[in-house]
């Protein structure tokens, strides 16, 4: 009994060190780019919560403004996740190659939220059609190098 006892008070710690703690921060203590990100791309909204999101494996930061936008941003301070509700994420972050191939399907649609792992970059519209793209289409040095060299290939 006292080994069963021993073993679920083992298990009970071990367990409770993987959840996440979530702690309020101020603005200010944020990582220094997501800070430049939401001032740069969200001048006039207010803030309305930040916090920090640690575990074992994993630091994130959440931000919420007060018109209903939220944030995810990873350890070192890039978004991972913007969700503009209803609204339009602002223009510049999404490259704008990429909002003229849903713009042809239909003009009047924009990205309401964006999501990304790294890998992929998963975009919501407005009329509800979703979309995903490699991360590489997201580097704009990369792509305007692929555009040039397959520009050559074609002549």
């Amino acid at each position: 009994m006292k080994k069963l006892f021993a073993f679920t008070l083992a298990v009970l710690f071990t367990s409770t060190s993987l959840f996440a703690n979530v702690e309020k921060i101020k603005f200010k203590k944020l990582p220094q780019n997501t800070q430049e990100f939401i001032e740069l791309y969200f001048p006039k909204q207010k803030i309305k919560s930040s916090t920090v999101d640690k575990d074992d494996l994993n630091t994130s930061y959440d931000v919420k403004l007060k018109n209903g936008t939220e944030f995810t941003f990873n350890s070192k301070g890039d978004w991972m996740k913007i969700d503009c509700g209803d609204k339009a994420v602002p223009k510049g972050i999404v490259p704008e190659m990429i909002v003229s191939m849903f713009k042809r399907e239909d003009s009047e649609a924009f990205v309401i939220k964006i999501t990304t792992n790294g890998k992929t970059h998963n975009l919501k519209c407005s009329n509800d059609k979703e979309y995903v793209f490699a991360s590489i289409v997201f580097n704009k040095k990369l792509m305007n190098d692929l555009l040039k060299n397959l520009k050559e290939m074609n002549k």
